[in-house]
């Protein structure tokens, strides 16, 4: 029930600023309740205009350490976790910052009702082959970024990197 920064946001937001680089926030969620959902977009939100991010904020209620341990949010229903991305949204909106709910294609249709979603920005994730280069298309009836690949490779970064299209 503590929000906890990344170690390394900060450095990297820093280091996008020095470069010109345009970014936005992606806050994983661990909210159970909408009002823990606003304080975390309330936060996130804070954090954007302290670093300028420019670009959209994002909750991801996927699982939150990407384990089969049960965490903090694991239990909620479709129905709870989609009132708090939604309250979520609209909080960051209330901040005059644009939104998003990111998830794969899978986790939208089965832990959240994206029909009640699809009025903010959709970041859906959907790999296919995840071969590095995009090998699959999202099948949502609305889609405004699509994370194809954990497996691309960018000029400077070490290892390997998510890479979407927006």
């Amino acid at each position: 029930g503590k929000i906890t920064a990344d170690k390394k946001a900060s450095e990297f937001a820093l280091k996008c600023d020095a470069y010109g680089i345009p970014f936005g926030v992606y806050f994983m969620s661990q909210a159970i309740t909408p009002a823990e959902g606003r304080e975390e977009a309330d936060y996130a939100c804070d954090f954007a205009y302290k670093y300028g991010a420019l670009l959209p904020i994002f909750i991801d209620s996927e699982d939150g350490d990407g384990t089969s341990r049960i965490v903090r949010a694991d239990g909620l229903t479709k129905d709870k976790r989609t009132e708090i991305a939604k309250a979520f949204c609209e909080r960051a909106q209330e901040h005059g910052r644009k939104s998003g709910v990111y998830a794969s294609e899978s986790w939208f249709g089965s832990h959240l009702n994206y029909n009640v979603l699809k009025q903010y920005i959709i970041w859906c994730a959907k790999y296919g082959a995840n071969t590095g280069s995009k090998c699959t298309s999202v099948k949502l009836s609305k889609c405004d970024m699509h994370q194809y690949t954990s497996m691309g490779q960018i000029s400077g970064i070490k290892g390997n990197v998510d890479i979407s299209e927006c």
